[in-house]
């Protein structure tokens, strides 16, 4: 089980895969306050939980990623076609 302290406004991102079988996640609250709340999960294997300021850091990476592998793509096409 993967359990997070979520405050007031704060998210959680759950990414499923395809599937053509229902994918069940279990939520359960586990402690509480007036301000926030530790979250417990449950869900079968390739679901990904993350907290949203760890879920948008990914997709910021991969953005860079995929930046820096198309540079490095031209560079060497342009590389490629210099050579005699």
């Amino acid at each position: 089980m993967l359990c997070l302290k979520r405050e007031v406004d704060q998210r959680t991102i759950i990414t499923v895969p395809p599937s053509d079988k229902p994918t069940i996640i279990e939520e359960m609250v586990i402690e509480s306050s007036p301000s926030w709340a530790r979250l417990g999960y449950t869900a079968p294997d390739g679901v990904v939980i993350d907290r949203e300021e760890l879920h948008l850091s990914k997709q910021r990476d991969a953005a860079n990623k995929a930046k820096r592998d198309a540079e490095k793509a031209r560079i060497a096409a342009g590389k490629a076609q210099a050579s005699p």
